[in-house]
């Protein structure tokens, strides 16, 4: 079943901008629908109630609240008090990006909730890890990514110290991983909602700005990411977590311990099986070696170049893509 977001404002130009900003930003797992006439909104939303309402306080009343709309974000000029007062609510006339981050903290947060009431499958966290470098790690690991996200609610986090994201991804981002900890440490279980804010989306799953900085990672230690990572994985409503693991993360055998799978994509010239005999002798030196019993060493096929030099684009190539769901089928 789809997920709709309905927009209702009688201001046309208004509600025009931000469908089109939504639409063309591909951040939120909506189809996106606007109307201008509150009549013709409740006509359709009878039919099929949206799962998530973003409208003008001025058209807010008793028969909106009697259509059973779970998520309802009242567009407002002030604070709200009174009968609508229970509603959360965005300022009206703000920066397009900044009311569709607020949209998708209102909307994970009540996943959350929800979750908590009904429960969910608890969530399974894939490891993408290996001492070899140039192996297409990354690469597998977003595919890895994509193919769960058609059918799951999938977030995929890099623990990388220079990931190459900020080349491919259009948009600076005004907040990554670095700052989701930052969060986590001031806040612990009170950090969700703002850590949520800084999730975006693409395509069919989510993901956390990897950082900037190799050491921002480097900084965090193993009982840290462990502690994080549980959180994300008990109450933010993931079915399934990439964790795509780069070297300069502390604590790698503590951090591949709370993954369900490990995928090790490994290559098979003399220096690179040197190095993944070194990897995991040192996971059993450090206490890790039941670890092997977790671990699908993975012989990459060499990923088929295209002419883009967008990584969304190569990782969706179909032969490829086919490929990797053989791994995991």
């Amino acid at each position: 079943m789809k997920r709709i977001l309905a927009i209702c404002d009688t201001e046309e130009e208004y509600v025009r901008k931000l469908m089109r900003y939504l639409n063309e930003c591909k951040q939120i797992p909506f189809e996106v629908q606007a109307y201008t006439n509150l009549e013709v909104f409740l006509e359709a939303a009878q039919k099929n109630p949206p799962t998530m309402l973003l409208i003008s306080v001025e058209l807010m009343d008793a028969i909106i609240q009697d259509l059973g709309i779970e998520n309802i974000v009242l567009l407002s000029q002030g604070e709200l008090v009174g009968v609508f007062g229970e509603y959360p609510s965005i300022v009206k006339y703000q920066a397009a990006s900044g009311i569709m981050r607020e949209v998708m903290q209102y909307y994970m947060g009540s996943m959350q909730a929800v979750s908590a009431i009904v429960g969910v499958k608890q969530c399974q966290i894939l490891g993408i890890y290996s001492p070899v470098k140039g192996c297409g790690k990354t690469s597998f690991s977003l595919a890895l990514a994509g193919l769960y996200g058609s059918q799951k609610r999938v977030l995929y986090l890099n623990l990388e110290g220079q990931s190459g994201f900020s080349r491919f991804i259009k948009e600076n981002e005004a907040a990554d991983i670095t700052d989701a900890l930052y969060y986590f440490r001031q806040q612990r279980e009170c950090s969700l909602e703002r850590i949520f804010g800084i999730i975006q989306q693409i395509d069919n799953f989510f993901y956390i700005p990897p950082a900037f900085y190799e050491e921002d990672i480097k900084s965090v230690d193993g009982q840290e990411w462990e502690a994080f990572l549980k959180l994300i994985a008990e109450k933010a409503g993931y079915e399934e977590i990439v964790l795509d693991i780069g070297d300069a993360a502390r604590g790698i055998g503590r951090i591949l311990n709370l993954c369900n799978k490990i995928f090790m994509p490994v290559k098979e010239d003399l220096i690179s099986q040197a190095k993944l005999s070194e990897g995991m002798e040192a996971l059993i030196a450090s206490g890790y070696g039941e670890l092997k019993e977790r671990i699908l060493q993975v012989k990459m096929e060499p990923l088929i170049e295209t002419s883009t030099s967008d990584i969304w684009n190569i990782v969706k190539n179909e032969t490829y893509l086919k490929w990797v769901r053989g791994l995991i089928e």
